[in-house]
């Protein structure tokens, strides 16, 4: 039972890395991508470079990498999934009503099938 609950510990252990990398690999392709929100505001030429500098810091984007890491980290934890500023709400209740549609069928009921049409005994791969 000891080599059972190591081998648990391992894999729970090696998950957690797996999915702070993952995290941290998404964090970063969007936060490192050229432009945001408000860069497509600097060409109004109504709209101040003191407001930009504004709203910038209100959301938090002229602080340092690690730091916006660690707060979307947190407020991800929380369940909080950011604010859209297209639509002015939080994001959450956007993704819900399309959730359905994203994932209109669990892969979990194919599977037995897949394997027991493809993975039967004594039949030759690749035919």
């Amino acid at each position: 039972m000891d080599t059972l609950l190591g081998w648990l510990a391992r894999r729970a252990l090696h998950g957690l890395f797996v999915l702070f990398g993952v995290s941290v690999l998404s964090f970063l392709l969007v936060e490192l991508a050229p432009g945001d929100f408000f860069a497509e505001m600097r060409l109004d030429p109504r709209i101040s470079e003191a407001t930009l500098r504004t709203l910038r810091a209100r959301h938090g984007l002229d602080r340092p990498l690690p730091e916006r890491y660690a707060r979307w980290a947190a407020s991800l934890a929380r369940g909080e999934l950011g604010y859209s500023f297209a639509y002015g709400s939080p994001v959450a209740p956007l993704l819900w009503p399309r959730g359905p549609a994203a994932c209109p069928r669990p892969a979990a009921p194919r599977a037995p099938a897949t394997y027991t049409r493809r993975n039967r005994p004594g039949r030759l791969a690749g035919r």
